[in-house]
C-alpha cells in the first residue's frame, strides 16, 4: 500500500465519520423539525419517487382516491387511525444492474392524528448512548 493509497483510506474514514455524525445530528432534530419522519433503508437510491392516488384504510374500507379525502377523512379517521398510500419508487442502480419500480405501501397517521404527541414521543425515543 502506497502513502497516497493510506491518505486517501484516511480521508475516506475521516468523512464516513462526519456523515455519520451529521446524520446523527439531524435524526436527533427531526422530532422538533417535522410533524412526521418515516425512514427506510432501500438496496438502491432512489432518484424518482411519486405518491400514488389511492387511498386504503386498514380496517377493510374501500380504496378512495385522494382527490377525495377531505370528504371522507372524518368517515376513514373514525375506522382506523391510519390510512395505507402507495408510493412508486424507481432505482438509480450501477451501470451493470437492471433499475426498477417499485410500489411501496406506506401506513400514515389520518389528519386528526395528533402531531404534539407524535414530536414527544419521536423526542422521547431518541437514545443519547446511540446517538440515533
Amino acid at each position: 500500500m502506497t502513502t497516497a493509497d493510506t491518505q486517501q483510506n484516511a480521508t475516506d474514514v475521516l468523512e464516513e465519520r462526519l456523515i455519520d455524525a451529521e446524520y446523527k445530528i439531524w435524526k436527533k432534530n427531526t422530532p422538533y423539525l417535522y410533524d412526521l419522519c418515516m425512514t427506510h433503508s432501500l438496496e438502491w437510491p432512489s432518484l424518482t419517487c411519486q405518491w400514488l392516488p389511492n387511498i386504503t384504510d386498514p380496517a377493510g374500507l374501500a380504496p378512495q382516491a385522494s382527490s377525495n379525502s377531505n370528504n371522507n377523512s372524518s368517515a376513514s379517521a373514525s375506522a382506523s387511525p391510519t390510512s395505507t398510500h402507495s408510493l412508486l419508487i424507481g432505482t438509480h442502480t450501477t451501470p451493470g444492474e437492471q433499475n426498477y419500480l417499485m410500489v411501496a405501501n406506506v401506513e400514515l397517521p389520518n389528519s386528526d392524528y395528533n402531531t404534539s404527541s407524535a414530536t414527544t414521543s419521536g423526542a422521547a425515543k431518541y437514545d443519547d448512548e446511540r446517538g440515533e
